[in-house]
């Protein structure tokens, strides 16, 4: 289950730290995303 921000602020953890944590999972998206491509690629070579 996702964890909304929302909850994360009561257990004292700053908006900061969440934005900084939003942008390091849409980066891990982006690169996971990236890396699935060059797996296909590879499976079907």
């Amino acid at each position: 289950m996702i964890q909304k921000p929302v909850l994360l602020h009561g257990r004292g953890i700053r908006a900061d730290s969440i934005k900084e944590f939003n942008e390091i999972q849409a980066l891990k998206g982006q690169l996971g995303r990236f890396r699935m491509y060059k797996l296909w690629e590879n499976f079907f070579a």
